[in-house]
């Protein structure tokens, strides 16, 4: 299945479950057996929906196997590429957050959250997997043995400053720092600078559909002092909150704003035509979605063209919403398109 920091991966079945499972393994003389053996003890520890099951450690004289279930979902990475609602991908983390805040509960730090950590089973949601580097904070001796000292690990852009300076205690702090880092990428759509702080971050957070207490979460998990970051159970509580966004329109259409916001239409015309089409559609009651040629005649009353060009100009519109911080606004639905329930629509 692939490489880590702490063992090569493999696809294996259970011959008396007859199930699918996942081996971690390393050579039976290898000096990270130690970090391995100490994951399994971890994942026989923890029982939780979001978190990868840890079943047994099997030692061959020549091997060392850590045996996990196995996730058959994509990755949180994988969906980031395909540029879903940011929005509903920040809230279908929730479970990572409750898996985070369960870790700390436990005394727990995983110390490599990230995107590709993070699975999409279709049962349970997002699972978070790849303990290789977690360590209960409660054993420093043991700890001591079994990292270097001095040596930093995990994925260096999502390392909370106290870990990249070698200040402070570790605390589930740091994996909180690593969420928010995640978080903030959702949204942003790419990969995000070193330590952005809590400055850089509202900056990042500004054109996108994040709302505002979320992103102020956000922001706040990025601050350099761990004692300052909200808790995993914190955002948990903000991912879970409802989400309202108001929508507010002039008569023409030509003029909105976003919670606030205004939108930056420029010299747009077909967004904010399409725009009002839903708006309009929405105030009369009526929440059937609108197919591409419904949408056309809305926004373009009595203009024909050829379907291919008629479905060109509302598809680039309808994908390039995003660039303008409205997918939170748009719901697809059977290959129609409507507003979202939690859009109020305000006109002036």
């Amino acid at each position: 299945l692939g490489f880590t920091p702490s063992g090569t991966l493999y696809l294996a079945r259970d011959e008396v479950l007859d199930e699918p499972v996942v081996l971690r393994g390393l050579p039976g003389r290898d000096p990270r057996g130690p970090r391995l053996s100490r994951e399994a003890r971890l994942l026989r520890r923890l029982r939780h929906p979001n978190v990868v099951g840890g079943f047994d450690l099997l030692v061959k004289p020549d091997a060392l196997w850590v045996v996990m279930a196995y996730v058959p979902g994509e990755s949180l990475t994988a969906r980031m590429a395909q540029r879903r609602s940011a929005l509903r991908l920040a809230q279908d983390l929730t479970g990572i957050a409750d898996a985070l805040a369960a870790l700390a509960q436990r005394g727990i730090v995983h110390r490599s959250v990230g995107p590709d950590s993070i699975l999409f089973d279709p049962d349970r949601g997002a699972v978070l997997v790849d303990f290789g580097l977690a360590r209960d904070v409660e054993l420093e001796a043991a700890d001591a043995q079994i990292t270097a000292t001095g040596e930093v690990v995990g994925t260096f852009r999502y390392l909370a400053p106290e870990l990249v300076l070698g200040e402070g205690d570790l605390t589930p702090a740091v994996d909180v720092y690593a969420f928010g880092i995640v978080l903030l990428e959702v949204f942003a759509g790419r990969s995000c600078p070193m330590h952005p702080g809590p400055d850089g971050a509202r900056r990042l957070l500004a054109p996108t559909e994040a709302p505002a207490a979320l992103a102020e979460a956000i922001a706040a998990a990025l601050d350099p002092d761990p004692a300052a970051r909200p808790t995993a159970q914190a955002l948990r509580a903000v991912l879970m909150s409802p989400t309202a966004h108001r929508l507010s329109l002039s008569e023409d259409g030509r003029e909105a704003s976003l919670d606030g916001r205004a939108i930056p239409f420029g010299r747009r015309q077909a967004h904010p035509r399409i725009l009002r089409a839903l708006a309009t559609r929405r105030a009369a009651g009526q929440d059937e979605p609108m197919d591409i040629e419904a949408l056309f005649e809305a926004g373009w009353p009595g203009e024909r063209l050829p379907d291919a060009s008629l479905r060109n100009r509302v598809y680039v519109t309808l994908n390039s919403m995003r660039d303008l911080g409205l997918a939170a606004v748009l719901e697809t639905v059977g290959g129609g398109y409507r507003l979202a329930p939690t859009v109020e629509v305000a006109w002036r």
